[in-house]
């Protein structure tokens, strides 16, 4: 059962780089970096979590390292991937992010994200108390448009917004680390848990994503290591 999650994640970060980004004229490389720098570090905002609906299990990640620099962790998260950007012929240009997280720190929920309920690894106020963080790997991609190939990029919540429409999203996220007790597990049982989210946004049509599922595929899991 392990082999074939590992072979599931190995399989998925590579459908997700292997994703051509097209070969557009005059597009401009910027590197991944710039994006990551765009990030806000401070509340409200934070990384979103993945939710799978089918279970109500939820899986954070800290993809862009905002909560490794606001509780001062260092856990070593690192970043590589790039950037894409193209110009539109209304002025606007497309954006394409393929980003590869490594060390970042991952907790996951079953049911409603609240500490009762906390399954996987431990919150960032925790780890920065001492608690053992659960650390993982992630490949994020992210389409969008931008009023123009010299505006800022922008901070990840401001994607999706009208001037920063999204087109598309996806993730594979894979992390090691401790069950915790509501998991039915003994608390510090070692533990791994995955992610994998597509999301399609410019279908050709005019989609409410609060009406209607804009993500075709999103599935999490939790499972002891070992089995």
């Amino acid at each position: 059962m392990a082999r074939a999650k590992a072979w599931w994640w190995c399989f998925g970060v590579a459908v997700l780089l292997a994703v051509p980004t097209p070969s557009w004229a005059q597009a401009e490389q910027v590197p991944i970096d710039d994006f990551i720098a765009a990030q806000q570090v401070g509340p409200p905002t934070t990384w979103t979590p993945w939710v799978d609906p089918a279970t109500n299990q939820w899986v954070y990640f800290d993809a862009f390292g905002t909560f490794n620099q606001r509780y001062s962790l260092d856990l070593g998260t690192s970043f590589d991937g790039r950037v894409t950007i193209r110009p539109l012929a209304d002025g606007r240009a497309q954006v394409s992010v393929v980003l590869h997280t490594r060390n970042g720190l991952c907790w996951g929920y079953r049911g409603e994200p609240v500490a009762a309920n906390l399954v996987f690894g431990n919150r960032p106020a925790v780890v920065q108390g001492g608690a053992t963080p659960a650390l993982g790997d992630a490949v994020t991609r992210v389409e969008f448009t931008m009023p123009s190939p010299d505006a800022p990029l922008p901070d990840f919540f401001e994607i999706g917004t009208e001037d920063y429409p999204l087109e598309s999203m996806a993730a594979v996220v894979n992390c090691d680390g401790e069950f915790r007790a509501a998991s039915g597990y003994p608390d510090g049982t070692r533990a791994k848990a995955r992610t994998t989210q597509t999301g399609l946004y410019d279908t050709g049509r005019k989609v409410d994503c609060a009406v209607e599922d804009c993500f075709p595929a999103e599935k999490v899991e939790f499972w002891p290591v070992g089995k």
